[in-house]
């Protein structure tokens, strides 16, 4: 169970604990308004525009930004101290000899707003640690609490079991949908781009720094152990980290909401904006956050694949362009992105501009001695030429793509071309020169391609129906 689910698990608990108690017309205030944060958390995991909408809201919230401060303290001393977190530790030493309230946040928090944080704004993130030897009236300041980052369970209520059967369903439906986990996935693989994203990252990330560096040394290196790897660079836990606290802070945004604003934002559409001034931006701070071009380039490539899943091809035609400007890329990852905007034009119906990059493509492959990938954009060229309406051009380029199979070694190469072929051929309805090129993928295909000949003989018997 991650953070952020057993926060969800605790703030169900008290919700349901309230419910019991109250009159029939308030549980159906309680019903609606855990219904309406549901949905908001769900449309943010699943859907890039408003998961960008409300980064954007809670990053301007300054009341947020300030707690934010605080509570990734409390996390970080709940994670790395066994002992767990005192109040003093999370109390700020003011600016001034008398703070002085502002707009959204005071000159240094006091022991007042530390415990306001942990008991009224984030009570389900904090928990007492349970000490016998201390009683109920113990001053706090000497008390210890943990979080739901740390190990340490939270404390069990009267509807902790019923609030743990809701989570396990509720994220037994997720699992259980193959739309709902492509969605989350997609929406997951798309957040590098998101200028805002990659930007509050990297703040997070030096607010923990400042953080740790004023602890003791041996928290310092339990620090470089649970967030860095051996380089130096951050680890896959530190994302994880981050995206746990940014959905905490999300939710307090949906909570601090009115009603009918709440309605507003769960029925109001969020396109995904994105233009190629944020994938020039999002590329920067990458190498920024990263350090390593040739990763960012890897990541880029995958986000412009997840935009073509959500038929956002003109935005993943913008990624591409924008890794063109790589230094790093070699001739032959010039071809490949070249050749990949040719196929979200192929998805986006723009057939003219697909050929123009595919031919530029080409260019790349003949530089880089990759006969297979020139046969393969030329049968992409013989495609898009099919659906112009040029059928006599379409055809050249089909028989110079066969033809120029004759320069590849590998026999696997020159199989998947006939491949290739066969499959352009299904696009555009000649079933009877499917049949045949799959025939020529398998009659070329080694012995040891067992699970490709099983797909292309699969195939052939469903063509035998047709032909």
């Amino acid at each position: 169970m991650t953070a952020f689910d057993k926060y969800g698990q605790r703030y169900l608990e008290r919700l349901i604990g309230g419910m019991n108690r109250a009159s029939p017309r308030w549980k159906l205030e309680l019903n609606e308004f855990a219904k309406q944060i549901g949905l908001l958390l769900s449309k943010r995991a699943c859907i890039p525009g408003f998961y960008r909408y409300v980064l954007k809201k809670t990053m301007i919230n300054k009341k947020l930004r300030r707690q934010r401060a605080t509570l990734a303290k409390a996390f970080l001393i709940s994670i790395l101290k066994e002992d767990g977190l005192k109040i003093e530790e999370l109390i700020e030493k003011p600016l001034r000899k008398r703070p002085i309230l502002e707009e959204n946040g005071i000159d240094g928090y006091t022991r007042r707003h530390v415990q306001r944080i942990i008991h009224e704004y984030y009570p389900d993130a904090f928990f007492e640690i349970q000490d016998s030897s201390l009683s109920n009236r113990t001053d706090e300041r000497v008390k210890s609490f943990s979080s739901v980052f740390a190990s340490k369970e939270p404390p069990r209520t009267a509807t902790s079991d019923t609030a743990a059967n809701f989570v396990s369903v509720e994220n037994q439906m997720w699992r259980s949908s193959a739309t709902a986990k492509k969605m989350v996935r997609s929406n997951a693989e798309l957040a590098p781009i998101i200028p805002e994203y990659v930007e509050d990252m990297i703040s997070f990330r030096e607010e923990c720094r400042q953080i740790i560096s004023k602890e003791n040394f041996l928290v310092r290196e339990k620090y470089a152990t649970y967030f860095c790897s051996e380089d130096g660079n951050l680890t896959s836990l530190f994302e994880v980290f981050y995206k746990q606290v940014s959905s905490i802070l999300a939710r307090e945004w949906f909570l601090n909401q009115r009603s009918t604003t709440r309605k507003i934002l769960i029925d109001r559409g969020y396109p995904f904006e994105f233009c190629s001034a944020d994938a020039a931006k999002a590329r920067q701070l990458l190498l920024t956050l990263i350090g390593f071009e040739d990763q960012v380039n890897s990541i880029l490539a995958l986000c412009s694949l997840s935009l073509q899943e959500r038929d956002l091809f003109a935005e993943s035609v913008i990624l591409y362009k924008e890794l063109l400007n790589s230094n790093k890329s070699s001739v032959l990852e010039r071809g490949i992105t070249l050749e990949n905007i040719a196929i979200a034009y192929r998805y986006d119906k723009k057939y003219k501009l697909m050929v123009g990059y595919m031919k530029k493509a080409i260019e790349e492959y003949k530089k880089a001695s990759d006969p297979y990938r020139v046969c393969v954009a030329l049968k992409n060229i013989g495609e898009a030429e099919w659906y112009l309406g040029f059928k006599e051009k379409a055809w050249a380029f089909f028989k110079e793509a066969e033809e120029k199979t004759t320069c590849i070694n590998d026999p696997i190469d020159r199989a998947k071309v006939f491949g290739n072929l066969a499959s352009a051929f299904r696009r555009i309805g000649e079933t009877r020169l499917e049949r045949v090129y799959w025939t020529k993928c398998l009659t070329i295909l080694p012995d040891t391609e067992t699970e490709k000949i099983l797909e292309v003989e699969q195939r052939l018997r469903e063509l035998d129906k047709f032909v």
